[in-house]
């Protein structure tokens, strides 16, 4: 049993941690709903879509839409919980914390994509 996560399961992982990422920095920059949404969409799907260019692959942004579903999803989420009504303290800490998921979370994947594009010799 592979205990590893696929290319996908990682993505939506890094995927909601940026987009509360980008939620967060737009709710503490006193941005209106608009710019939220901006923030947190550049957030959650720039790093993905730099990510897949680099290796000669068509974002999955372009081809599916589960991401922007996500997305929406998870700043409804957000927005139910009150997140933007929080202390500023309870706001830098889930930030940080978020940050440093979908980091790890999009690091995996894009090395998971890599070690999967590295031909191996055959014996």
């Amino acid at each position: 049993m592979d205990l590893l996560l696929d290319l996908d399961g990682y993505s939506i992982i890094g995927t909601v941690a940026f987009a509360v990422s980008g939620y967060l920095l737009g709710v503490r920059k006193h941005l209106d709903l608009l710019g939220v949404v901006i923030v947190t969409l550049l957030t959650a799907i720039g790093g993905g879509i730099i990510r897949d260019m680099l290796v000669g692959r068509m974002p999955m942004v372009f081809l599916d839409n589960t991401n922007l579903v996500v997305i929406a999803l998870t700043v409804l989420l957000a927005w139910l919980v009150r997140l933007h009504k929080r202390e500023n303290e309870v706001l830098t800490t889930l930030f940080i914390i978020a940050d440093s998921i979908g980091l790890v979370a999009f690091s995996l994947a894009g090395a998971k994509l890599g070690w999967s594009s590295i031909s191996m010799p055959s014996a």
